[in-house]
């Protein structure tokens, strides 16, 4: 985490490549954890909602978002209530964990 916490970017590069310039877009990761994909993505330009689960993962991503001064929203919720969660809100794009991680 003190890598992360001194360049919040923990992004690979297919995935930035896959996905593009996310600024001014509004951005959905699913699944995020604790928050260091969505927070890169953040760090990048994106308005990310991230969403999990467990509220203890989404507390800590909360904190680390605060702590890091990037601008996101976390939710809990199971991502087949994804769409209810977000108010039915558009995104341009979404991102989920990539396994193997």
């Amino acid at each position: 985490m003190e890598q992360f916490r001194a360049r919040p970017d923990s992004l690979k590069g297919f995935e930035t490549a896959e996905v593009g310039d996310v600024r001014g877009k509004r951005l959905i990761h699913l699944q995020c954890h604790f928050g260091r994909d969505t927070l890169s993505w953040a760090a990048r330009g994106a308005q990310v909602t991230g969403l999990d689960f467990s509220p203890p993962e989404i507390e800590a991503a909360s904190r680390l978002a605060t702590e890091l001064g990037i601008d996101a929203r976390f939710l809990t919720a199971d991502v087949y209530d994804s769409v209810s969660a977000v108010g039915g809100g558009r995104h341009s794009t979404s991102s989920t964990p990539v396994s193997g991680r």
